[in-house]
């Protein structure tokens, strides 16, 4: 047993000073941890654009091989303010289909660049994919929608993301788009 009054009351001091700072620093690591997870369900994503270059509907050929029409997607990315957590987006994919018919041999992927992986409370990026289409199969899908003048597009999104440096976790959007911009 302790024998000062003194002694005893700086115990006791520090034992609650303990308690508190220990107490501050668990809620903070809950905050910073489920944080995480939240930006990531919170993660705002749009298809902002979706462009075809190099197309000219009346003169294609989609047998001309010197003929490369490109499918651009634009994507904007965004996460609410005051949002606290640890999570990076590194890589995007998708898959796109015109009036119901897969484009199969396009493929649009894309490594998130290294400056713009880190999300954080007002983050908002834009980023893009494209791919040319070389393939007759694929420009056929082109030339029949601008001969019955119908765009439908179905893009499917695959978000590769990481929360606390662990294994990737995948997230999928799926977006209708009628027309080209």
């Amino acid at each position: 047993m302790i024998s000062g009054t003194r002694s005893q009351n700086i115990i006791v001091l520090a034992t609650i000073v303990l308690g508190i700072v220990g107490g501050a620093s668990l809620v903070s690591s809950t905050s910073l941890y489920s944080g995480s997870y939240v930006m990531m369900t919170r993660l705002d994503v749009e298809l902002e654009q979706l462009t075809i270059i190099n197309f000219d509907p009346e003169n294609f050929d989609p047998y001309n091989t010197s003929m490369v029409p490109v499918v651009r997607l634009s994507f904007s990315f965004k996460v609410v303010e005051g949002v606290v957590g640890e999570a990076d987006l590194r890589s995007i994919g998708a898959s796109v289909t015109l009036n119901s018919e897969s484009f199969d041999y396009a493929a649009w992927f894309s490594l998130i660049p290294a400056a713009d992986r880190s999300l954080y409370g007002g983050y908002n990026k834009t980023f893009s994919l494209s791919a040319g289409l070389q393939q007759a199969a694929d420009k056929l899908l082109l030339k029949n929608a601008a001969d019955t003048d119908t765009w439908n597009f179905i893009v499917e999104l695959t978000l590769h993301y990481t929360v606390f440096k662990s294994a990737q976790s995948v997230r999928g959007f799926v977006f209708v788009h009628s027309g080209i911009d």
